[in-house]
């Protein structure tokens, strides 16, 4: 047979395809007129082999297997989709031809042939797509398991059409006591020799298709094998002894091993030579069931059967045992293919990756982890590295997670330098593989990171953060809160006094402040603000209290779970301290420094609103400069609520 083009003569190439169909027939050795007569040739062959040796009704001499059926259904799937329908036509009409050279009736000569054209055109119809498993580059289980299946139901189209047609043909009607009988025949032949035959040709083809490894099929490669083979299995099928056939299995699971699947499909198409040869010239060990001494007919068709049998069903365990090791090798050939990528990924990756074994023991280092480690172990893993204190509780957290099935773990965790002046920061993920196999085999994957840079940039960023929050919400001149700080914190404080008690507000303001700045000057006016915001400030916090610039010369203290009495008393004791303070004034009366409070007491709902409260303290306050200055305003007695 002439090689496909564009490949050797051991070649495993297949032909470009596309949807299950070949893409270019014309360049096909098969659409030359040689290769289509030679297969036709050698159907016809068979059919006239057959005829010659087999007759269907019972009573005559003994069926032998339907071979022509499983030539035509391999020919038919090996050929490009676009030459099926010639090769088929071939096919019948050669059927057709001997069937008249034979001396066959009319309705047999013709019908048989066309019975037969239906079955193989069902067993294409379901087969045919399946071209990665037809050219040998996959020996799924899946695939055949569907072969098996084609088998079994193609065939009982066949007997169904037939066995009518034979009954016709030989006894000129139909006998319904006998239609069963030729049918249980036409199917059993039929079945075999697909199951027999066709495999043969669908992997015996030398530089066409791939065995079950991937490699070119070379006949020649398995002679050795296939010669004991056969010296074993012509032992066996020579002597009387049944119990001897389990030994023809294990010569084909040998060619399997050694050969993959076209081994066994060779081992298997000489079994069935020598086995059916043999049977029928009443030798070997399918006899022991015949209920006579051969060569009664009858028997001799038990023994046949028997023997059928016997090979389907080794074939069938054979070839799924062959299916599963081929599906095996090409997961464990992607398995392979992927430990090799996923070395190289952790090879080359810049993160630190170290493998532990159940024991804790150490089974794989990445090279980024080997490299500037001081200590000698594996640089980012938390068993070697000198782990900061405060995060050991961390670790222990993930390695317990690990420990109770969750199988991964997440934790940031630091190390101290070399020169115990410092510390490193690593982000670590682990992963243990416990989770999906036996807890004593399993793995522990650690990836970590080493995340110093990162983390300082962010120690850096949430430093910036908070001065840039302190200096949006503090004043610059006192370092008091600032009106924003005050807002935030008087809502705070009023939505707690609607369940703690009263809130007080005091508004102090610093008297005769223009006169001040007037005679000293303004930064003499910015000091004696700082120190008068000091001595507010310490009376407040003592107080448990909060202090804030309200603008210019005037501040305002919170006092949170006061009543109008304690808060007086706070604002008594402000305006003492700065009167104490004795800050020289030449433009007040009194020759120094003092302030006027006005205070004002509420919670709601007794009081609307804070903005209430502020205007209330607001007038206690103007009141005390009205009435003098230097002194305490307020707060203005309410009917409140118990």
């Amino acid at each position: 047979m002439r090689d496909a083009p564009g490949t050797s003569g051991g070649g495993c190439a297949p032909p470009a395809t596309e949807g299950g169909t070949l893409t270019r027939t014309a360049g096909s050795p098969w659409a030359a007129p040689l290769p289509l007569l030679f297969a036709v040739a050698a159907h016809a062959a068979l059919i006239a082999l057959t005829n010659v040796s087999a007759e269907y009704l019972p009573g005559a001499r003994v069926p032998v297997v339907w071979m022509a059926n499983g030539l035509q259904l391999g020919l038919l799937l090996v050929v490009p989709a676009g030459l099926r329908l010639r090769y088929g036509v071939g096919f019948l009409l050669g059927g057709m031809v001997v069937g008249a050279l034979s001396g066959t009736s009319l309705l047999l000569g013709v019908g048989s042939p066309l019975v037969n054209a239906a079955e193989v055109a069902l067993a294409v119809w379901l087969l045919g797509a399946r071209r990665a498993w037809i050219d040998g580059h996959s020996e799924h289980p899946r695939d055949w398991l569907r072969f098996v299946a084609v088998v079994v139901a193609a065939p009982a189209l066949g007997a169904m059409l037939g066995a009518p047609l034979v009954q016709a043909s030989f006894a000129g009607t139909i006998a319904p006591d006998l239609l069963l009988d030729t049918a249980r025949i036409w199917y059993v032949n039929d079945a075999v020799a697909l199951w027999l035959v066709t495999p043969a040709v669908l992997r015996l083809r030398p530089g066409l298709r791939c065995g079950a490894q991937g490699n070119p099929v070379r006949p020649a490669t398995m002679l050795p094998a296939l010669a004991l083979g056969t010296a074993v299995s012509t032992v066996v099928l020579v002597q009387p002894d049944p119990l001897l056939l389990g030994l023809l299995p294990a010569v084909l699971l040998i060619l399997l091993i050694r050969h993959g699947v076209s081994g066994t499909v060779a081992g298997v198409t000489v079994v069935t030579l020598l086995a059916l040869t043999l049977t029928r010239l009443g030798v070997g060990p399918f006899l022991a069931t015949a209920r006579d001494e051969p060569p009664a007919g009858g028997d001799l068709a038990a023994a046949q059967l028997s023997a059928q049998l016997f090979l389907t069903i080794a074939m069938l365990t054979v070839l799924l045992v062959a299916a599963l090791q081929s599906d095996r090798t090409r997961l464990g050939g992607q398995r392979a293919a992927w430990e090799g990528v996923y070395r190289m990924m952790a090879d080359d990756s810049p993160e630190l990756i170290v493998v532990t074994g159940p024991a804790g023991e150490i089974v794989y280092v990445s090279p980024a982890a080997r490299t500037g480690s001081a200590h000698g172990g594996p640089r980012g893993y938390w068993g070697t590295e000198e782990v900061h204190p405060d995060d050991r509780p961390a670790i222990s957290e993930a390695l317990a997670a690990l420990r109770s099935g969750t199988g991964e773990a997440r934790c940031t965790w630091r190390a101290r330098t070399d020169d115990g002046g410092g510390v490193r920061w690593f982000e670590t993920r682990a992963r243990s593989t416990s989770a999906v196999a036996d807890p004593r085999d399993g793995l522990t994957v650690l990836v970590s990171r080493d995340v110093t840079a990162f983390m300082r940039r962010q120690e850096a960023l949430e430093q910036s953060n908070a001065t840039l929050l302190g200096q949006a919400t503090t004043d610059p001149l006192t370092g008091l809160a600032n009106r924003r700080r005050l807002e935030h914190e008087t809502r705070a404080a009023w939505a707690r006094s609607a369940r703690e008690g009263l809130l007080a507000v005091l508004m102090v303001d610093v008297d005769h402040f223009k006169a001040y700045n007037d005679t000293l000057g303004h930064q003499a006016g910015d000091e004696c603000l700082v120190r008068v915001a000091g001595l507010i400030a310490g009376v407040a916090r003592g107080h448990g209290g909060m202090v804030a610039r309200f603008g210019g010369e005037e501040f305002v203290v919170l006092l949170g779970s006061s009543n109008g009495t304690a808060a007086r008393a706070v604002g008594d004791t402000i305006r003492t301290e700065v009167c104490s303070a004795t800050l020289p004034h030449p433009g007040s009366p009194l020759g120094t420094v003092t302030v006027s409070v006005g205070v004002a007491v509420g919670r709601p709902p007794d009081v609307a609103t804070t903005q209430t409260l502020f205007a209330e303290a607001d007038a206690a306050l103007y009141r005390a400069k009205q009435r003098g200055r230097d002194r305490v305003e307020g707060p203005e007695p309410r009917r409140t609520r118990p």
